[in-house]
């Protein structure tokens, strides 16, 4: 059970695109449309008439039923521009970033995700989810990835090039917790994990005594929850110091 993302080409870090590009230009507000007759096909919202405005676009084969939400099988979800089409013939835009969910369920967490999306260009609750599912992400291979811890399971692969692992308050939650995690490719002196609000810089996060690193694992107890959470660098054999790591 995971969210599937792959770091489309000429977008290294996809985060900063939905809370920057993508929400900067989506001005719409509302509950959307369907396609088709239930169990529907697609679900999309955004301006049908203004090609520069930013669309999203739900794939699978589901049913809508409020307030229960959405329920059934879900495919992709597709975030872009120029959102065009009609209930009869479907709907399509000029894609930028895929979330496959095709190993994610429909739960209360994701009609949450979707209405707050879509009628006030809220993200939060799609971090929520994200967090739920859990995700696999993979970066370009030679290009210089971001990619987001979020509050549960994630797998992160960076590929080629010098790749930046974010630990970020905003997206692990306030506890800080980020669950059971794995760096697939860390390379020394390359790739650097960043914590941000979490430390205050290397000598914070070396001396507090709910931190242990040992060989290629990253063990960090929550005393405020009693969590457990791990960064594992599958592979790695180097030693980890100061230089991989940033903090903000």
């Amino acid at each position: 059970m995971a969210v599937g993302i792959d770091v489309p080409a000429g977008v290294t870090d996809w985060v900063s695109y939905l809370t920057t590009t993508w929400l900067s230009a989506y001005e719409y507000r509302g509950n959307g449309f369907f396609n088709s007759s239930s169990p529907y096909t697609q679900w999309a919202a955004g301006d049908l008439t203004n090609s520069a405005e930013s669309g999203v676009i739900l794939n699978g084969s589901f049913t809508y039923a409020p307030p229960g939400g959405f329920s059934g099988t879900l495919s992709s979800l597709e975030f872009g521009s120029n959102l065009s089409g009609s209930a009869s013939a479907g709907y399509d835009l000029s894609e930028v970033l895929t979330l496959d969910l095709s190993g994610a369920t429909a739960t209360t967490a994701f009609t949450y995700a979707i209405y707050y999306l879509s009628t006030q260009a809220n993200l939060s609750y799609l971090w929520t989810y994200l967090s739920e599912q859990g995700t696999t992400q993979e970066g370009n291979n030679g290009a210089a990835d971001t990619l987001y811890s979020f509050s549960g399971n994630d797998t992160l692969t960076g590929g080629t090039g010098a790749d930046t692992f974010v630990f970020d308050a905003d997206y692990v939650g306030v506890t800080g917790d980020w669950g059971t995690d794995t760096i697939t490719d860390f390379t020394d002196g390359v790739d650097q994990i960043k914590f941000v609000d979490l430390w205050l810089d290397y000598s914070d996060f070396s001396s507090d005594t709910s931190v242990t690193v040992s060989g290629n694992v990253i063990t960090y107890v929550d005393s405020s929850t009693s969590t457990t959470n791990t960064i594992t660098l599958t592979g790695f054999a180097g030693t980890l110091d100061s230089s991989d790591f940033i903090f903000a």
